[in-house]
């Protein structure tokens, strides 16, 4: 380069040309200009260098010149010329702009390159960016003139939003920190790129180093806190100030590189898909398959199919091409196997056996293949994660972590490829939590962390080699029924010895850390450790999982060289010779346990051992022995002595301060001990007011902390508002972890904590439900440093997390019936937990089994039910169950498990089966010398006290630890949500549990107990005594036999016989375990009588219908005669039983009661009185049905008058009575006279007819004496003779006279006489005298029957036989209409012969539900006629009769084996429905045409319709029939005719013809309608009781649940349960059920599918407040004067009644009309309704 000032133009004409032409031109390729613009900076860099004459300055402008060119145009400015012809640079202005608007990466960059070379200080660069004042602010806080400029393409403040949360996070920091803790954190940062968001964690004042752990408060470690046999050695020294907490540095580019947000946005989108379409849809599969397993339909089995679809199409969204191809075809073969079976079966029909297991069994074939709809669920989940990480792990890390101690140099990094959108640093904090997991992990990180981890929301994947062995891990921060989880595999390769010595520590980290864990050492290479925590493997909450992902995390970053280290030590301590054989492996195990103990405690390797990679070889020789002299130190005496000395200075300030003490047994005292349970709880307590600093430094309470006073006043005069904030709480973001501090009532008092800015705390205190945990009532407090604390309300709350940056609901809307339930729990003073003898724990009920107590003895072996010794009588108590552990399951008395929700496998499926569960959550699992064991921590509140406001409160939390071993005795009242832990040892459980069983089902008689009980063998090393051990015997058969529901009445009482005799016999105190039974159960059952008579007779007064007070009256009598029996059976003799019979016996006597009976007999008399027809039908029915009464239980009243020759007394007698009965307008007796020794046929004495004709105006000719018979005395209810010597000879001759004979005077209650003499022969005023006694005497005798309720009974009956006769000769006049169709108008209830129960009841409530307020569908009746006129249509009439004989014919048959009747019957129905189907009905001609004219009439010719049976005896009182015929939903006007003739058809299904065989019905006059019912499309649907179904109380109970009833019936759907005052109509009670499902109408228009319920809506109430109808309810009830079981629908804010019936669950009611025991043989009782 002789002549550079040539030279250089040369060169750049060369490159010009070279690029395609002699000018830089506007259209290039902008990666070309960029290409050659950093060629030209390059050049014009080196040129700078060496500028020593003009040449080189000239060469220097060329450059510059040209660089600016190729800005210009890489830019699209125009060509500015400078002063001399000189290219102008571009404006500063200009660069800034360009470097916001750039899209391409690579042109930014260059232009952040030009404005770094223009401004090489921050200061200066930033100032040309944002002007002065912001920079200022920034300078304050950084030395921003010392840092450069470079890197602002990758640094964080390339906007003003940018640089304005920079500045606002640092002053925070700093504010937080300190200055100078502040200065030491950033002292570091010398490029603009360096600059960070600064998150700070645990921040306080330095604490101590104490014995050489980190402490953040000062605590006394005097002699006072030790325990006396503590010595002098390893005492505890400070070793100057602790760090203040951890700082977390992050640089986020994920929005910083257009490039990779394609690659970033498309993983994002296929972990939700899997998440929405491939996780959500398994779980509501296997949800559906578990709960449905015994008795699947085909609706369910193809909602089942759709999920399995769903699953397929996101998996082949995010599975490689092949995989995708695999799961298609596997997905393809297992539906086109089933689509053959569909056809042939209906919507609700049972899937038959075989193809019920192609859709619930786990099959594969031999290459490993899922062949059934359930193996491939489960395939497509495992494949589809697997297919999600592997995806995820290519991920390219846009995060850049920096993790540090506050007053520590040592900091480490870590790569994060992040691909959600979540905020990360708020307020100087770590918003995301999954960050904040990771964070926490890294504080104590010894080495640098190797790989990129994949975040995305609270999912992290990680997949990291770690020198000669390789991890992946997959968490999920969430709720274990959420798909909470952590999934770590390990696999082990290298050396035998490390890799042994790795895979032993890695397993037993997990294990300690709750995960279950499987070794896999098949492979000769490797070995596989593999660890799962889930809600099927031990998760209970998410914290437990988020502990367990920290935990992990340390795991994997320690692992690099610790095998080597761990070899090392293990060799150099081993002795020569001892690790030969199983003594080896015994070695390696108990090595690497105790290393993994130190780890927990510590949450690291708490020595140095790095190797840096080095090979093993090499690792000894210069790391191993560094790594050996410390492990050394750390397990030396002293330091175990620091240890210990820390451990009780540590546990005597927790125990003063009422916090959780460091466990013993749990590994002794680390670093992370510390900071879990000293640390992190005191500066909790510190912040929230609690404990406050002391004058010497340390932390002492602070007596101004009254939380549960301040709330108590707010719930009082803010309750509305504090429902409103629990409300708003469940709708943010706000991750909130409550722990139980006290008790209000029947409320707990729960706390939770969250750290919103650095030393900033929210407080939520929150009451809850006990048994949901679910929080109803909330307050906020607001504490900083300087505020000392400040009660929110609403709208500051809601004002402070806005400015957290958290997501608030739009709306807040008070869930239904919330202040209802909340309010009540309130104000009711907690009760304690009924329980049995011994231990008593409480849990979260998985399954209620069958509301019984079960009694077994403990198992901790899932295989127990293989050996036929351990089979029987065992409880299973596990971690969690699993699918393999099904027999198990089936096998047990009730399973307890200690970890997982009611979604887990436990709750699913001992749901299913029927077995009672429970959940412990509070549960650990211990190893001691004498066998596992678990303990349990029952948690309750402590001391109550009596606040001024009536409210009952304790301020503490009291634990107590119960302890279960293999083999301990325990009954679990799962309905009760407890188990009680027997002290019964001795006993031989499994031979008398199976004799009990064998008594209970008739296989050995009751006495074989008792002569068990009399030949007991005891055990030779027995604790307890023979009769000790007998009484224990007897607890176990008293309870089987008062709450096992599997054992009989007639057993239940012959047992407890056997208990009272055998404890007769037994000489025991009156604090052996039987006695404490009996008084548990003395207590418990007179407690609920006294609460059931206390809330009845408070209720009574209000009653308005006599029916339901008797009813109310007849639920006290069965109690009562449940605790009599006890007392009885047990020997009670309590005193409060004598008092509880006389208030019983006072309300049997209540004047409502009385009023209510006379006002119900005037109606009766009013209406006899009149001149009844049809029209007085409605008002007699109502008037009977009033009385507690049904159709044919009561009969008119036979009186038998009886003398000796039946020619004077008895006749004179008759013929009065009927005068006097005549008179008083009683009807309904019937009277007649009989003589004891009469003459047949002989006429009435001369002088008798006499008295009758002139005084009383009778004509007395027609009688003819009768001799008295027996079927005179079974027919008469009461029998009155002239004299006693009568009485007497009737019971001589006639002993079933019995009850029914009295004298007439006596009986009469008359004193004057006794004997009423026989005239005969006498003088002639014998007849007068004869005459006037048996006038007084008829006159008592009539006063005391109307007493005693057989003139009340003879009036009803009178009234009966009169609705009777006019009933039948209605239905009669109705059966000559010989209509085949009736509209919903043209019926009532005397329509039942012709439209069947369910159609007479739909025409018989219309008017009524109009009435008020709701309505019925529009419908019609295909009326019973119908289906005969379609047989003589068709010709069918013959063959359909000899069918139906032939049916008829065999179930006559008695001797006819049931295997063959059923099998014939079977082919005869076929034969019958083939038959029917043969028939045609034409919409155009006869039958057909008249049903499509009803459907015109109704205006449903462009709806659905529903079409179902409705035969003669179906939801009548005497049957509901249910389900004995099909019935179709959402059916076109098309297909209708066709759904008609398969009605008929399934009438003749075998359950049917099964069903009426049962109740005697002849097949061949069987007779059955349909109703044809507008589809009522319902968005929520549901039963109304009118009256409880299960207790009988007088309250209404609503079921309800999302989409149609059959969701609700079919028992898919867990509902919704209202309880409802009938006095107010108020709801006073409410149960959520979790409603996964709804039934809809399928998405073809055609029948029914079951669909999810979207997640938001399942546990919140389905009806509001004005849904709830009770009016209605009540008024149906009124109208049928009978409990009603009424189905309802709404839709769009309207409701619908679908159909009404008597509840056929009730019982024997109680009738007031005689005394009890004519009531009993008349059959008064209303019977079951």
């Amino acid at each position: 380069m002789a002549d550079g000032a040539k030279t250089t133009p040369r060169l750049i004409a060369a490159t010009r040309k070279r690029g395609g032409g002699d000018e830089v031109s506007a259209d290039d390729d902008p990666a070309s200009l960029v290409q050659r613009w950093h060629q030209y900076n390059e050049r014009f860099a080196a040129a700078g260098r060496r500028v020593d004459d003009v040449g080189g300055t000239n060469r220097v402008q060329a450059l510059k010149d040209e660089k600016a060119r190729i800005l210009r145009t890489l830019l699209k400015l125009s060509d500015h010329q400078a002063t001399r012809g000189k290219l102008a640079p571009v404006p500063d202005s200009d660069l800034i702009e360009a470097f916001h608007r750039a899209a391409d990466e690579s042109v930014r960059g260059v232009v952040a390159d030009e404005l770094e070379a223009r401004f090489p200080a921050a200061y200066d660069l930033l100032e040309a960016f944002y002007g002065h004042g912001p920079v200022a602010r920034l300078k304050r806080l950084l030395g921003l003139k010392t840092i450069s400029s470079e890197g602002l393409a990758r640094s964080v403040v390339k906007s003003p939003d940018a640089l304005a949360d920079i500045i606002r996070n640092l002053a925070l920091a700093r504010r937080a920190v300190g200055a100078q803790r502040f200065i030491s954190i950033v002292q570091g940062w010398a490029r603009l790129e360096q600059l960070r968001l600064v998150a700070v964690v645990d921040v306080h004042d330095s604490g101590v180093n104490l014995g050489g752990y980190h402490l953040a408060f000062p605590v006394e470690h005097g002699s006072s806190q030790m325990p006396p046999w503590i010595g002098g050695e390893g005492e505890l020294r400070g070793e100057g100030p602790a760090d203040s907490g951890y700082y977390v540095l992050l640089s986020d580019l994920s929005r910083d590189t257009p490039s990779k947000a394609e690659a970033r946005q498309r993983l994002r989108a296929q972990y939700l898909n899997i998440r929405n379409n491939l996780v959500k849809p398994n779980y509501d599969a296997l949800q559906l398959i578990v709960t449905h397993a015994q008795g699947m339909t085909k609706s369910t089995a193809l909602c089942i199919v759709a999920l399995l679809a769903d699953m397929v199409e996101a998996y082949r969204h995010v599975a490689f091409s092949t995989d995708a191809e695999v799961a298609a075809a596997l997905y393809d073969r297992i539906v086109r196997d089933l689509e053959g079976s569909w056809p042939t079966l209906e919507a609700h029909d049972r899937l038959p056996v075989a193809l019920r297991r192609k859709v619930i069994d786990m099959v594969e074939n031999a290459a490993g293949e899922p062949t059934t709809v359930h193996a491939l669920i489960r395939f497509l989940h495992d494949r589809g994660n697997r297919a999600l990480e592997q995806r995820l792990t290519t991920a390219h890390a846009d995060m850049r972590v920096t993790v540090g101690r506050i007053g520590s140099d040592r900091s480490e990094e870590i790569r994060i490829a992040r691909l959600d959108d979540a905020p990360v640093v708020v307020n100087g904090l770590v918003r995301h939590r999954g960050l904040g997991a990771i964070a926490r992990a890294a504080q104590w990180l010894a080495g640098p962390c190797p790989g990129t981890l994949v975040l995305i929301d609270n999912h992290i994947v990680y997949s990291v080699s770690l020198g000669e062995h390789r991890v992946e891990l997959s968490a999920n921060i969430a709720d274990p029924d959420d798909e909470g989880l952590v999934r770590l595999q390990s696999f082990q390769g290298g050396a035998e010895l490390p890799q042994a010595l790795r895979a032993e520590f890695v397993s037993a980290v997990l294990k300690e850390a709750g995960l279950t864990v499987t070794v896999d050492r098949s492979s000769l290479i490797e070995i596989l450790v593999t660890g799962h925590l889930d809600k099927d493997h031990g998760a209970r909450d998410d914290r437990q999982i988020e502990r367990a992902l920290v935990v992990v995390l340390r795991l994997i970053w320690s692992l690099r060289d610790l095998d080597y280290a761990m070899a090392y030590i293990f060799l150099a301590k081993a002795a020569p010779g001892s690790l030969a054989g199983k003594a080896r492996a015994e070695k390696i195990h108990d090595f690497a346990v105790a290393m993994a103990r130190m780890f927990i405690v510590e949450g690291r390797i708490p020595f140095a051992y790095r190797g840096d990679g080095m090979p093993f070889e090499t690792y000894c020789e210069f790391s191993g022995p560094k790594a050996l002299r410390a492990y050394d130190a750390y397990v030396s005496e002293e330091r175990q002595m620091v240890r210990q000395r820390l451990y009780f200075a540590l546990n005597a300030v927790l125990r003063d301060f009422d916090l959780p003490l460091i466990p013993s047994g749990s590994g002794g005292v680390g670093q992370e001990v510390i900071d879990r349970l000293f640390n992190g709880p005191c500066r909790q307590a510190l912040a929230r007011g609690e404990l406050r600093p002391g004058s010497q430094g340390l932390l002492e309470r602070n007596p101004a902390y009254l939380p549960l006073k301040e709330i108590i006043l707010r719930v009082l005069s803010r309750e509305h508002e504090a429902l409103l904030t629990a409300v708003l709480l469940k709708g943010t973001d706000l991750h909130l972890e409550f722990d139980t501090i006290g008790s209000i009532d029947q409320l707990k008092v729960e706390r939770a904590q969250q750290e919103i800015a650095p030393d900033e705390w929210l407080v939520i205190y929150g009451l809850a439900d006990d048994q949901s945990r679910s929080i109803l009532y909330a307050f906020g407090q607001y504490l900083t440093p300087t505020n000392g604390g400040k009660w929110l309300s609403i709208a500051s709350l809601k004002h402070l997390l806005r400015k957290c940056a958290y997501v608030l609901p739009a709306r807040l809307r008070l869930p239904a019936f919330r202040k209802l339930i909340s309010h009540r729990l309130l104000v009711e003073q907690s009760r304690t937990a009924a329980g049995f003898n011994g231990q008593t724990v409480r849990g979260l009920v998985a399954s209620v089994g069958d509301g019984s107590v079960r009694i077994g003895r403990v198992t901790f072996d899932r295989e127990y039910c293989v050996h036929p010794r351990t089979r029987e009588g065992r409880v299973l108590l596990v971690p969690f169950t699993t699918p393999e552990d099904i027999d198990a399951i089936r096998a047990a008395e009730a399973v307890i498990v200690t970890s997982g929700g009611l979604l887990s496998h436990a709750g699913v499926t001992t749901r299913e089966f029927g077995i009672p569960s429970l959940i412990l959550p509070h549960a650990e699992w211990l190893q001691s010398p004498a066998g596992n064991l678990v303990r349990i921590e029952e948690r309750r509140p402590g001391k109550t006290s009596k606040t001024a406001e009536g409210f009952w409160v304790s301020e503490s939390m009291m634990s107590e630890t119960i302890d279960i071993r293999e083999g301990s005795v325990v009954m679990v009242w799962a309905s009760q949500g407890i188990a009680s832990i027997m002290p019964v040892t001795d006993i031989p459980l499994e031979p008398l549990q199976r004799l009990i069983r064998l008594v209970a089902t008739g296989e050995k008689p009751p006495g074989a107990l008792e002569d068990w009980l009399v030949t007991l063998p005891l055990a030779l090393d027995a604790q307890h005594t023979r009769a000790e051990v007998i009484a224990d015997s007897l607890v176990l058969i008293l309870a089987e036999a008062l709450w096992n529901k599997r054992v009989s009445p007639g057993v239940r009482a012959q047992l407890i016989e056997i208990v009272r005799r055998v404890r007769r016999g037994l000489a025991l105190g009156e604090t052996d375990n039987i006695s404490r039974l009996i008084g548990a159960v003395s207590d418990n059952a007179i407690a609920e009588l006294d609460g059931l008579l206390a809330e009845v007779e408070h209720n009574i007064a209000a009653v308005t219908v006599l029916w339901r007070a008797l009813n109310t009256v007849a639920i006290v009598d069965r109690l009562w005669t449940q605790v009599a029996m006890l007392d009885e059976s047990l020997d009670l003799c309590d005193l409060r039983l004598n008092a509880l019979h006389g208030r019983i016996q006072a309300l049997r006597r209540h004047p409502r009661i009385t009023l209510l009976k006379a006002e119900a007999l005037h109606d009766i008399e009013a209406l006899i009185a009149r001149d009844l027809s049809e029209t007085d039908l409605p008002a007699m029915r109502k008037a009977l049905r009033r009385l507690g009464h049904r159709a044919g239980d009561i009969k008119p009243v036979n009186i038998l008058l009886v003398c000796t020759g039946n020619v004077d007394r008895s006749p004179l007698a008759e013929f009065l009575l009927n005068k006097m009965l005549a008179a008083d307008g009683i009807a309904g007796v019937k009277v007649q006279s009989r003589g004891i020794a009469a003459l047949e046929g002989r006429p009435m004495s001369d002088g008798s007819q006499a008295l009758l004709l002139f005084e009383e105006d009778i004509i007395a000719t027609s009688h003819c004496s009768r001799l008295l018979s027996e079927a005179d005395i079974r027919a008469a209810d009461l029998i009155l003779t002239m004299e006693s010597k009568h009485v007497q000879q009737v019971l001589d001759r006639f002993p079933g006279a019995v009850g029914k004979v009295s004298l007439l005077s006596e009986y009469a209650r008359v004193r004057e006489f006794v004997d009423i003499e026989d005239p005969a022969g006498q003088l002639g005023d014998a007849y007068y005298r004869m005459k006037l006694e048996v006038q007084q005497g008829l006159m008592g005798a009539l006063k005391r029957m109307r007493e005693e309720g057989l003139v009340a009974r003879a009036m009803v009956a009178h009234l009966q036989s009169k609705a009777d006769a006019l009933t039948r000769a209605k239905r009669r006049r109705i059966a000559q209409y010989q209509r085949a169709v009736l509209l919903l108008d043209q019926v009532d209830a005397d329509c039942v012969e012709l439209v069947g129960g369910k159609g007479a009841n739909l025409g018989e409530i219309a008017q009524v539900v109009k009435l008020h307020g709701a309505s019925i569908p529009p419908a019609f009746m295909v009326t019973t006629l119908a289906f005969d006129r379609f047989l003589d249509e068709n010709g069918l009439h013959a063959a359909y009769s000899r069918l139906t004989s032939e049916i008829d014919t065999i179930l006559a048959t008695a001797e006819m084996p049931e295997k063959d009747k059923r099998r014939r019957i079977e082919d005869a129905s076929k034969r019958i429905r083939d038959l029917i189907r043969r028939g045609r009905l034409d919409p155009a001609l006869g039958l057909g045409k008249e049903i499509m004219a009803a459907v015109d009439s109704s205006g449903l010719r462009h709806t659905f319709v529903s079409v179902r049976s409705s035969g003669l005896q179906e939801d009548t009182e005497e049957a509901a029939f249910a389900g004995a015929a099909e019935t179709y939903l959402f059916v076109s006007t098309a297909e209708l005719l066709e759904r008609i003739k398969e009605v008929w058809t399934s009438f003749w299904l075998t359950r049917g013809i099964l069903y009426q065989s049962d109740r005697v019905v002849r097949q061949g006059s069987a007779r059955l309608a349909i109703v044809v019912q507008q589809m009522f499309d319902s968005q929520v649907s549901g039963v109304i009781f009118t009256t409880d179904p299960v207790s009988g109380r007088d309250v209404i109970v609503i079921e309800a649940g999302y989409g149609l009833g059959e969701g609700v019936v079919s028992g898919v759907v867990d509902v919704d349960r209202y309880y409802v005052d009938k006095a107010d109509c108020s709801v006073v009670s409410v149960h959520v059920g979790n409603k996964a499902f709804m039934v809809k109408q399928h998405p073809s228009g055609k029948g029914t599918s079951i669909v999810p319920v979207e997640s938001h809506l399942r546990d919140v109430p389905c009806l509001a407040k004005s849904d709830i109808r009770a009016n209605i309810a009540i008024a149906l009830e009124d109208h049928y004067a009978l409990s009603q079981d009424i189905e309802f629908g709404i839709a769009n804010g309207k409701l619908s009644i679908l159909q009404t019936r008597p509840v056929t669950t009730r019982g024997q009611g109680q009738i007031f009309l005689t005394r009890e025991k004519v009531a009993e043989e008349a059959g008064i009782g209303r019977g079951r309704a």
